[in-house]
């Protein structure tokens, strides 16, 4: 299996995203990713709906800073998202 970019995954989030488990859900999220793949991306989450954009927001309600490398094990299953912030 080829290798997912960080981008890839990012903006995979809409189509992995399910409504039904967002409930009442209206957040913005904002991914600084630090590395040779890194960069900023915004991700919606209002109304049932999942949007991701690249870019930077003024007021999210959540800031993840990770390093790229992190960010795509812990996307792919290879590193335990709890582990990573320990």
């Amino acid at each position: 299996m080829a290798e997912y970019t960080v981008e890839q995954l990012v903006l995979g989030h809409e189509k992995a995203f399910v409504p039904e488990r967002a409930g009442n859900t209206d957040a913005v999220v904002q991914y600084h990713l630090t590395g040779e793949q890194g960069g900023d991306w915004v991700i919606t989450i209002r109304n049932g709906v999942c949007k991701v954009a690249a870019g930077v927001t003024a007021n999210p309600t959540l800031t993840l800073i990770a390093e790229e490398l992190v960010f795509r094990d812990i996307l792919m299953g290879r590193m335990d998202g709890m582990a990573a912030l320990m």
